[in-house]
């Protein structure tokens, strides 16, 4: 058997220019496929989309959540904890609704925010992407908020005294104010309440 496999023409090995043309054929037929995709999932009605629309805001989800697919697999950086001694301890457990808790763990969103390290980092994706405050996105009852994905984001990465503070004398962003607000009121414990909005 082994002289019959010595004797078999042996395959040649691709060269780099037919690599590199597989590579960019196997890139073409993904990005077609996900055009393909993208234009069964946008919305017949409009062909600007309209936000008023509860099929062109699913398009909107369904994009934002691409994107955040796409940050997901392309972060390793591992989660840095906060060297600040001045840490605010948070009850334990955070008293979320199970089933928004649930959505906002399962969120492939709140996810992609495991890519950002520090809470200055988190402040930013608030003030870019946050446009209210409700726990579920605008015309859903399943896909949770940016907000309030970003916000138990922030209970990983857990606050200092001057960070709450610097959230809710904000003056850039409602959202930012917002956030720290509810920080306080859902994961810090009753008694330090007036410490902060004292």
């Amino acid at each position: 058997p082994k002289q019959l496999i010595d004797s078999m023409p042996q395959m040649p090995a691709a060269s780099p220019a037919q690599a590199a043309a597989t590579s960019a054929l196997t890139s073409e037929a993904n990005a077609a496929a996900e055009r393909e995709i993208l234009a069964s999932k946008r919305c017949h009605l409009h062909s600007k989309p309209q936000w008023g629309c509860k099929l062109c805001q699913k398009f909107k989800y369904h994009l934002r959540n691409i994107a955040a697919q796409k940050a997901v697999d392309a972060s390793s950086v591992p989660t840095m904890p906060s060297s600040d001694s001045d840490l605010v301890p948070l009850v334990n457990p955070i008293p979320i609704n199970p089933v928004l808790k649930d959505r906002i763990s399962t969120s492939v969103y709140f996810k992609s925010l495991f890519r950002l390290t520090t809470v200055e980092q988190v402040i930013d994706e608030i003030y870019n992407e946050a446009d209210h405050a409700e726990p579920y996105s605008a015309g859903s009852q399943t896909i949770p908020s940016t907000l309030w994905c970003c916000m138990s984001r922030l209970f990983t990465l857990k606050l200092t005294r001057s960070q709450i503070f610097m959230m809710l004398e904000n003056t850039q962003s409602p959202f930012i104010r917002a956030a720290g607000f509810l920080y306080v009121r859902v994961a810090v414990d009753l008694s330090m309440l007036w410490d902060f909005f004292g």
